[in-house]
């Protein structure tokens, strides 16, 4: 039988996830499916590379699809999580900033910075749903080059390298992303917003 603080956990899970209203094996449904969607995608990557990789021209696109996984690719999940970590440290540190938007702040109620600050929170989460999806896809997409290029598949062997790093910096960008989601609800908790 799982503790309470497991239970926490999951239920937090599923409200950054988008998932709270859905009944448990609903949750666990759609967890799946996505799940497998990515583990698809991020399989058939590869094919789609190799189909590129064996074309001649085709512009920009095809050229970055052609080669892969890159420096010009494998830092932008590094930078994400930066920027993050930069966020989650002065979350930290202080209280929420009041919300954005063209109303100065002084003119707002106090129901008004509330709720302010809750959709933000869900514009937050919603990206975090976003940036998971992908960070799995790229997860399976570097599984799925690592078996290649142990099994001899020389394009998979030349991006190998890159795509692992990519994937690292999109894994860790999405956990310091719902770190920060997290934070920010205790705090709204703590307000009185949610």
């Amino acid at each position: 039988m799982a503790d309470a603080g497991t239970v926490g956990r999951l239920r937090l899970a599923a409200e950054l996830l988008l998932l709270r209203r859905l009944p448990p094996l609903a949750r666990v449904a759609v967890l799946v499916v996505v799940g497998a969607a990515c583990g698809v995608l991020g399989a058939w990557s590869l094919t789609v590379q190799h189909h590129y990789a064996s074309q001649a021209g085709g512009g920009r696109l095809a050229a970055l699809l052609a080669h892969g996984s890159s420096v010009a690719t494998a830092w932008e999940g590094w930078a994400a999580a930066l920027f993050f970590l930069a966020a989650l440290l002065r979350l930290r540190r202080g209280a929420p900033e009041p919300p954005a938007g063209r109303t100065p702040v002084e003119e707002l109620t106090l129901g008004q910075l509330r709720a302010g600050l809750v959709r933000e929170y869900t514009i937050v989460r919603a990206g975090l749903v976003i940036i998971s999806i992908v960070s799995l896809v790229d997860a399976a997409r570097a599984a799925r080059y690592v078996v290649a290029a142990v099994s001899g598949d020389r394009l998979a062997r030349s991006s190998l390298a890159a795509t692992l790093i990519e994937a690292a910096g999109l894994l860790l960008a999405t956990v310091v992303l719902a770190l920060w989601a997290a934070t920010f609800r205790q705090q709204l908790d703590r307000i009185g917003a949610l």
